[in-house]
């Protein structure tokens, strides 16, 4: 499943490293704008020394990761975990 967004906002991404939960920075933006597929379902992640909400995407052939709350789109959440069915672009 997919969800198509675009970014309101300038959203940091993250990578992960294979066969574990752990987040790293890449220390690069997604600038606002950007029509981005998100890949479902939302995961929940370690960075920061805590659990985050993530969301992955593929960007030049990798897995990458948004912190959800960092994209600000009301609702997105919500929506992510009850109707990743759905296809929106905002």
């Amino acid at each position: 499943m997919s969800m198509k967004i675009t970014l309101p906002v300038d959203v940091r991404y993250f990578v992960g490293r294979d066969g574990t939960r752990q987040l790293f920075q890449t220390g690069k933006v997604m600038p606002a704008g950007a029509v981005i597929t998100l890949i479902m379902p939302m995961q929940i992640l370690f960075y920061d020394h805590r659990d985050q909400d993530t969301i992955a995407f593929r960007f030049n052939g990798r897995i990458c990761y948004f912190l959800i709350h960092e994209i600000r789109i009301a609702g997105l959440i919500e929506r992510l975990r009850h109707r990743p069915h759905l296809s929106v672009v905002q």
